[in-house]
């Protein structure tokens, strides 16, 4: 009965495997993963570890039309399209020297 509800009961090193990690990696995020910890014990259940899988799957990341609005944010218009990039009339007028030459 408890195994149709959460599925085979899963050893740290199995879940390792299956997802291409070290078992220190699985021990340290056990509750993300599905797990408990009974004393010195990890135990994972099939249905766990695919839930906590599926919820990492499910958190959206920002869509492509957002990335652009951020990376339109970022730039200055006043000075130039390229970040870190000044022109003689920007240095001048921030009365900045180039003295090695390296601007423009």
């Amino acid at each position: 009965m408890l195994e149709n509800e959460l599925g085979k009961s899963l050893t740290p090193k199995y879940v390792a495997k299956y997802l291409g990690v070290n078992v220190k990696l699985i021990r340290q995020n056990y509750k993300k993963l599905g797990g408990m910890r009974l004393g010195h014990r990890f135990i994972f259940f099939e249905k766990g570890v695919e839930n906590a899988i599926c919820k990492e799957w499910e958190m959206e990341s920002p869509s492509e039309e957002v990335r652009k609005e951020e990376r339109k944010n970022v730039q200055d218009k006043e000075r130039s399209t390229g970040m870190g990039k000044q022109n003689a009339s920007v240095r001048k007028r921030m009365g900045r020297k180039d003295e090695h030459n390296l601007l423009d």
